[in-house]
């Protein structure tokens, strides 16, 4: 098992969310650099629910999601949590899915 405290920018790791979200995938946003000493890291909720491109990033099954048939980063459903909700690694977005969810949650900000 690898440590929470080792979440790395595009990694999928099984998150327990604050109430009511409960038990979901999730993929590290914050920037390893300055997640590695920190006790939080920012990440985005993966569902199964599809939604505008705008917002909703489609990710393969390679990235280590089994809970849906199809599966997407929800740009807009953002969320610091403490490393030590992040239970299990699932896997890694690959760049151009990272790239995609980047360029989505610059949007949302409004940091484009």
């Amino acid at each position: 098992m690898v440590s929470p405290g080792s979440a790395m920018r595009g990694e999928v790791w099984g998150c327990v969310l604050p109430s009511p979200i409960g038990s979901h995938p999730v993929v590290v946003l914050t920037v390893n650099r300055i997640a590695e000493p920190l006790s939080a890291v920012t990440v985005a909720v993966v569902t199964g629910t599809s939604g505008p491109t705008s917002t909703h990033v489609p990710i393969g099954p390679e990235c280590g999601v089994t809970k849906y048939d199809e599966s997407y980063v929800n740009c807009t459903d953002l969320h610091t949590v403490d490393k030590s909700r992040l239970r299990r690694r699932l896997g890694l977005l690959d760049l151009s899915e990272l790239q995609r969810v980047e360029d989505c949650v610059r949007v949302i900000l409004g940091l484009s």
